[in-house]
C-alpha cells in the first residue's frame, strides 16, 4: 500500500482527541455520556462521515463537538476549567484548520504530523494553557496542583521516564501524608476487598506507563480509595479527604493522564529524540511567555481598577481583554516580520534572521522570536527537493498557458517517472481537468477535477483557493450536486469564499 501524504483527515483528528481523553466511540464507557443506542450509533456515524469528507461536514463536527463538550463538562468538576479545557481543544482544531487551509505538503502523514508539532501545536499548547489560566483567572480559582512548575510533563532521564501520571499520584500520597500501598489498600494483608489490592496493583502500572486508564477507571481507583481511606481498620492508616479535595485530586489525576497519553504516543511514533525536544522546547516556550502574561495580567488588572467594572462584568471582561491582546498580538507579530524581511531585502538586517532567535527577538519578543526561528530551522531541515519544486512550477505554467494535451501527458509521465505521483496527482489532473472545460468537454473535465479535488484537500494547501472554486464550478456545470455539495462543505470548512 502507498503511503500516505499529507495532513491527516478531519476524522482522524477528530477520532484522535477522543481517543486521548479517553473516550472512543465505540468504547463501553460511551454509555456514561451517551445512554441511548441510538445516540452512540449517531456519534459512530457522524465520526465516520468526517473521515469520509461527506454529507455535512460542517454539521457533523458541530455535532461531534458538541459530544465532546459534554464529556469534559462530565469529568471536570469545575466549570471554567472545563470551557478552558474545551477551547484550547477547539484552539488545536483551528490551528489544524489553518494548516490544512495553508500549508501545502510533500511529506508523508507521519513526517507531516511531525513538522506540525514541532512548527506549531508544541507552541500552541503554551498559548492556549496559558491564556485561558489568564482568560478565566484559574489560579484565583482555589485549585491545589503539585509544587514543581513542570509536573505535567515527562522527565526524561536517560533511556527512563518519569511520567506526569507518576508525579501527580506521588503528589497526591504526599499531601495524604501516606503511601501508595496505604492509600489505595489501608488494611494491606488485613483487608477483605480485592478491590483495594488490585487499585494498588492498577495504580502501581499506571505509574509506570505499562497501561494507562481511561477517565472513568482512573475515577473509580480514587473513589474508591478515598473511601478505603476512611474506614481504615488501623487509625494511624485512616484518613478524611473532603469532597473538595478529591475532586482536586482527580483533575490533577485528569491532566496528567491526559499528558502521559500523549507523550508515550508522541515518543512511540516518532522516537526518543522528538520527546526530549519537545519537553525542552515547551519549557523554555512556557518561560518565555509567562514572563509576557504577567505583564499583561498587571495591566488588566490596572485597566479594571481605573474604569471600575462591575462585579458582574467582571468575568466577562477578563476574558474579552485577554482574547482582544492576542487578536492585536497576532497582527503585531505578522507586522513585524514583514518589516524584517523589508529590512533584509534592503541590507540592513542579515538573511539569516529568522533562523535566529535572538536577532528575531526586539522585534517580536521572546516567545515569538523562538517559535519563528523553530519553524524557519526545521522546515528548511525538511525542504522540498529541487525536482519537486521544478515540477510544481511546470505543472502552473502550463495551467496559465496555452499547453496541449500531449504536454500534460508529459507533465504526468515526468510526475510518475520521479515517485511524485502521491504528492502531485492533485496538479496534474487540475490542469488535464482544466484543459478540457476550456475544450469544452465537461464528462472528462468533471472526472479530472474531482480527482483533484479529493487528492489535493489534505495536500495543496492555499492552492486549494482556486481549484475548489473550479471544482463547485464544474459540478454546477456538470449539474452533480452531490459533489456540487461536497466541494461547498469543504469550502466553508476551510473559509474559502466561493465565486460561482
Amino acid at each position: 500500500m502507498a503511503e500516505k501524504i499529507g495532513f491527516p483527515t478531519l476524522g482522524d483528528v477528530a477520532k484522535e482527541l477522543f481517543d486521548l481523553l479517553g473516550f472512543l466511540a465505540n468504547n463501553r464507557d460511551t454509555a456514561r455520556i451517551l445512554p441511548e443506542e441510538k445516540d452512540k450509533k449517531t456519534l459512530r456515524r457522524k465520526l465516520l462521515r468526517l473521515a469520509e469528507e461527506k454529507y455535512g461536514l460542517e454539521g457533523n463536527l458541530e455535532y461531534v463537538l458538541n459530544v465532546l463538550g459534554q464529556h469534559l463538562a462530565k469529568i471536570i468538576y469545575h466549570p471554567l476549567i472545563a470551557k478552558a479545557v474545551a477551547r484550547s481543544f477547539s484552539d488545536v482544531l483551528v490551528q489544524y484548520t489553518d494548516l490544512v487551509k495553508r500549508e501545502g505538503s510533500f511529506l508523508s502523514q507521519k513526517d507531516t504530523v511531525e513538522w506540525a508539532i514541532r512548527t506549531r501545536l508544541l507552541d500552541r499548547v503554551v498559548i492556549s494553557y496559558q491564556k485561558y489560566m489568564l482568560a478565566f483567572r484559574l489560579r484565583s480559582a482555589g485549585v491545589q496542583t503539585p509544587k514543581e512548575r513542570f509536573w505535567w510533563l515527562p522527565d526524561p532521564e536517560g533511556q527512563t521516564t518519569i511520567w506526569p501520571l507518576t508525579k501527580a499520584f506521588n503528589w497526591i500520597y504526599e499531601e495524604t501524608n501516606t503511601s501508595r500501598t496505604r492509600f489505595h489498600n489501608p488494611d494491606g494483608e488485613n483487608g477483605d476487598d480485592s478491590r483495594h489490592s488490585n487499585n494498588f496493583t492498577n495504580a502501581s502500572r499506571w505509574m509506570k506507563a505499562q497501561s494507562l486508564p481511561s477517565v472513568w477507571e482512573l475515577q473509580r481507583n480514587l473513589d474508591e480509595s478515598v473511601a478505603a481511606l476512611e474506614v481504615a481498620k488501623d487509625e494511624k492508616y485512616r484518613r478524611y479527604i473532603h469532597g473538595e479535595q478529591a475532586k482536586n485530586f482527580y483533575l490533577v489525576l485528569l491532566i496528567a493522564r491526559l499528558s502521559t497519553v500523549v507523550f508515550r504516543r508522541l515518543e512511540k511514533v516518532f522516537g526518543r529524540e522528538l520527546l526530549v525536544e519537545s519537553v525542552d522546547y515547551l519549557r523554555a516556550q512556557d518561560i518565555n511567555l509567562a514572563d509576557e502574561h504577567r505583564e499583561l495580567e498587571k495591566l488588566i488588572g490596572s485597566y479594571m481598577s481605573e474604569v471600575k467594572v462591575p462585579e458582574k462584568d467582571i468575568e466577562a471582561t477578563w476574558e474579552s481583554e485577554v482574547n482582544r491582546h492576542w487578536t492585536e498580538k497576532g497582527k503585531a507579530v505578522e507586522y513585524n516580520c514583514r518589516r524584517v524581511a523589508s529590512l533584509i531585502e534592503r541590507g540592513a538586517e542579515k538573511p539569516d534572521v529568522f533562523s535566529d532567535a535572538l536577532s528575531l527577538e526586539k522585534y517580536v519578543g521572546k516567545f515569538n522570536a523562538r517559535s519563528i526561528a523553530n519553524h524557519s530551522n526545521y522546515s528548511k531541515a525538511v525542504a522540498p527537493s529541487d525536482g519537486y519544486i521544478e515540477l510544481l512550477n511546470s505543472g502552473f505554467r502550463l495551467k496559465n498557458n496555452s499547453a496541449t494535451i500531449g504536454d500534460i501527458q508529459g507533465l504526468r509521465s515526468n510526475v510518475a517517472e520521479t515517485n511524485f505521483t502521491a504528492q502531485l496527482s492533485w496538479l496534474v489532473d487540475w490542469v488535464e481537468g482544466d484543459w478540457y472545460r476550456k475544450k469544452g468537454d465537461l464528462e472528462s473535465a468533471f472526472s479530472h477535477y474531482k480527482n483533484a479535488f479529493e487528492a489535493a484537500q489534505y495536500v495543496a494547501g492555499s492552492y486549494q483557493y482556486d481549484l475548489v472554486n473550479e471544482f463547485v464550478e464544474v459540478c454546477t456545470q456538470h449539474n452533480n450536486s452531490k459533489d456540487r455539495k461536497r466541494g461547498i462543505a469543504w469550502a466553508r470548512y476551510l473559509g474559502i469564499p466561493l465565486a460561482y
